[in-house]
């Protein structure tokens, strides 16, 4: 018989071999895309959550909020009138340095989050001396009717019965829940929204004896945080110098904080000048985690993003789950720098 010109068996064999490696190249791209377009999603979102927090903010003027008032006399139902600790004094005329911030989150006040953020009672490793926290208000500026209390859950709106302000004012009104047959689902008589994206400010005056004083803004914005029960707000003990990038947390044995690259921690370090005038000063800035390094069973180090700024270093770090992003407005209104066009 005349032999004819062909492949051999193990030729067709190497050539599989060789194209499975080239569709498992490509099988590997679909689930790195979806996680690109997850985070494109989320960062799209984020985005457009600190836009609208920021807008909110000055359209209801809440960096003039009464509560945060420094000159309100006592005897006034203004919550700074009673600073988070009977120790301390309020902010008031006498308070010498930057003013105490405060934090407007009427989130976590409806889920029961507590008053005071980074205080003594959320410490997960005792420090010598307590912070004295940072007050967690509603914001009392959108209601004309109630100008110096705590907001409530549910207030009264011309043309409308009831208003939550938290979903109304800190919520983004996005993500329609949608039935299997692709339509929003309005079984309940409104179109649900997911309430994946909210936000709370971080005020801080930078004059705490002018009631005219600029106030510095801090959008934080949370992604998945529970509004019904209060998200995880741990604080521990910190050694930092200041104008450094690297930070010393100390934990529990074997309970180490929730931190990952790319988290969020709060520096609610203070300043006690009691020994000159009886004032104190919270920090009150937020970093970014840019790599986290085990030292021992009790300690972690956390490289920053950077560097701290406060001349007395950090002493304390509160990690707060769910928040994605801080968006640092300073103190320039918000229709100076977006959504402004001229002719």
């Amino acid at each position: 018989m005349r032999k004819r010109p062909g492949i051999t068996l193990i030729e067709v064999l190497v050539a599989i071999f060789i194209m499975a490696i080239g569709l498992l190249a490509l099988l590997t791209l679909f689930p790195l895309g979806a996680l690109r377009m997850s985070q494109a999603l989320q960062d799209d979102r984020t985005a457009a959550s600190g836009n609208a927090g920021a807008n909110i903010c000055d359209t209801f003027g809440i960096r003039k909020d009464p509560q945060y008032d420094p000159t309100v006399p006592a005897g006034t139902p203004s919550l700074f009138v009673t600073p988070p600790t009977a120790s301390f004094l309020p902010q008031d005329a006498t308070q010498s340095g930057t003013g105490i911030p405060i934090f407007i989150d009427p989130n976590g006040v409806n889920s029961g989050a507590g008053s005071v953020l980074g205080g003594p009672a959320s410490y997960a490793t005792a420090l010598t001396p307590a912070t004295p926290g940072i007050w967690r208000l509603s914001p009392s500026t959108i209601a004309v009717a109630n100008p110096l209390g705590i907001f409530p859950a549910v207030i009264p709106e011309p043309g409308a019965a009831t208003t939550n302000v938290a979903a109304r004012y800190f919520t983004l009104l996005d993500d329609m829940t949608f039935l299997t047959n692709g339509l929003p689902d309005t079984t309940t008589g409104v179109i649900p929204r997911g309430d994946r994206y909210t936000w709370g400010y971080l005020l801080h005056r930078s004059a705490p004896s002018s009631p005219s004083g600029l106030v510095d803004l801090q959008v934080v914005v949370y992604a998945g945080r529970s509004t019904s029960l209060p998200s995880a707000e741990n604080t521990y003990a910190a050694a930092g110098m200041t104008q450094t990038t690297s930070v010393t947390l100390t934990h529990p044995a074997g309970l180490p904080p929730t931190i990952r690259r790319g988290s969020w921690i709060l520096d609610t370090s203070y300043d006690d000048q009691t020994t000159i005038t009886p004032t104190f000063s919270v920090h009150g800035d937020f970093y970014r985690v840019i790599s986290i390094s085990t030292i021992d069973n009790s300690h972690v180090n956390l490289e920053l993003q950077d560097p701290i700024s406060k001349p007395s270093g950090m002493s304390a770090v509160t990690v707060m789950d769910n928040v994605v992003e801080v968006f640092k407005r300073g103190v320039s209104q918000s229709n100076q720098w977006e959504f402004h066009t001229q002719d």
